[in-house]
């Protein structure tokens, strides 16, 4: 007679590593729901999630393709506009602390998520959010100075330095420099549209789940 095959018994300990869980954001808003006291907080604690994620970091990353470009714009331009020599300066500030902010956003998330794995609450160092705040606090007012020296000789700017001297500058310095300060101001009106849809539809779709 053949004898029965034996199979190894399946391991049932509940206490066995389970492989790590970097892009665990559904489980985070589950956990959101199940202590959100009102819709409105729900709703918050959702988009803090997401702007908190681990892949939101990695957008920040690629994103700072575009300081880079500024930084190396700014530096070949550098005494290329004579109507605003700040211009290349700005672009340089500006590049530079573009890619200092993406940087050090992406290593506290790294951090955060690092050690969230080993405690079961854990936040950005303290020092790192105070350093992003005031970093982000300068970059804002530098971009206000930058709105200025921009738009302010865009009637005059002239991109040949033989017809007036005075009034010359480089016109890839300068175009690039209108293209993305106009460009942000649209980005941060689709932010703030698409932000103000998602609440009301995280509101809306909350307040309904906690009414059952």
């Amino acid at each position: 007679m053949t004898e029965a095959p034996v199979y190894d018994p399946v391991s049932t300990d509940e206490n066995e590593e389970k492989p790590p869980s970097y892009f665990n954001i559904i489980s985070q808003i589950k956990h959101a729901k199940s202590e959100a006291k009102s819709p409105a907080e729900l709703g918050l604690q959702t988009i803090k999630i997401l702007a908190g994620s681990f892949i939101f970091s990695i957008i920040l990353v690629i994103s700072s393709i575009i300081p880079i470009a500024m930084l190396i714009i700014g530096i070949l331009s550098q005494e290329k506009c004579s109507i605003q020599p700040k211009i290349p300066l700005w672009l340089i500030v500006s590049g530079s602390c573009g890619v200092v902010s993406a940087l050090m956003k992406f290593l506290g998330s790294m951090i955060t998520c690092i050690k969230s794995r080993k405690e079961s609450e854990y936040s950005e160092p303290k020092i790192l959010s105070c350093f992003n705040g005031l970093l982000s606090f300068f970059l804002f007012i530098w971009f206000i100075l930058g709105n200025y020296w921009v738009y302010s000789i865009y009637d005059k700017v002239q991109y040949d330095s033989l017809i007036n001297p005075e009034n010359y500058c480089d016109k890839l310095c300068y175009l690039f420099s209108f293209w993305i300060i106009t460009a942000s101001w649209i980005l941060l009106g689709l932010v703030c549209f698409c932000s103000c849809a998602i609440v009301c539809v995280v509101v809306g779709i909350s307040a309904k789940a906690l009414s059952t």
